[in-house]
C-alpha cells in the first residue's frame, strides 16, 4: 500500500529506495538500545546525541552516491518549540539531541514535537494533524508537509480544524 513502518531501530537501517532517493527510517532510540546494536561503539555513547550520531554515521556509510538522502525520525531537537502536550519531552530536557547529528542528509522529516516548524532549512517537524492540548496548540495552524524529491522543496498544506475543542 506504499506505507512503511519501522518500529524498532536495527543495526542495519531500514531504507526505502525509489527513483533517485533513499529514505532512512529511524524510530525513537535510547542510548542503551544503540549500545546493544553497536557494542563496538558503546564507550563513545555517553548521551542521546552520541547515540543518534552513531546511528546516523552508520546510515551515512550506506548512502548511495547517486541518490538524495532523507531521514524520517522521531527526535526532540534542541531549541524546538514545544506545546503543552509535549510536557514529557521537556522534563529535564534529557531527551534533546543536537540538529547536527543529521548533517549530510538532504532532508530530515521529524515527528515527536506537536508544533509544525522548521528547525532549519532542511529539518522540519510536521506537527500533529490536530491540537492535543489547550493553550498554545489551539492557535497553531496544523498542516501536512509534502516533499518533492526531485526539487527537495517542501510544501506545507494547511489542515482545517473540523471541530472546535471546548472545556466544561
Amino acid at each position: 500500500a506504499g506505507l512503511y513502518i519501522s518500529g524498532t531501530a536495527q543495526r542495519e537501517p531500514s531504507v526505502v529506495t525509489f527513483d533517485d532517493t533513499e529514505v532512512f527510517l529511524l524510530p525513537w532510540i535510547t542510548e542503551e538500545r544503540v549500545r546493544n546494536l553497536y557494542p563496538e561503539e558503546k564507550d563513545a555513547i555517553g548521551s542521546l546525541t552520541d547515540a543518534y550520531r552513531v546511528v546516523t554515521d552508520h546510515m551515512r556509510g550506506r548512502f548511495s552516491p547517486d541518490k538524495k538522502h532523507i531521514v524520517v525520525s522521531h527526535a526532540f531537537i534542541t531549541d524546538s518549540e514545544t506545546s503543552t502536550s509535549d510536557r514529557a519531552a521537556e522534563i529535564g530536557f534529557a531527551t534533546q539531541v543536537s540538529a547536527d547529528v543529521f548533517e549530510g542528509f538532504d532532508y530530515v522529516a521529524l515527528g515527536h514535537i506537536h508544533k509544525p516548524q522548521n528547525v532549519n532549512e532542511r529539518i522540519r517537524y510536521c506537527g500533529t494533524p490536530m491540537p492535543y492540548s489547550f493553550g498554545k496548540e489551539e492557535s497553531q495552524e496544523k498542516s501536512v508537509t509534502l516533499l518533492d524529491t526531485r526539487t527537495m522543496i517542501p510544501e506545507v498544506i494547511p489542515l482545517p480544524l473540523l471541530h472546535k475543542r471546548t472545556t466544561f
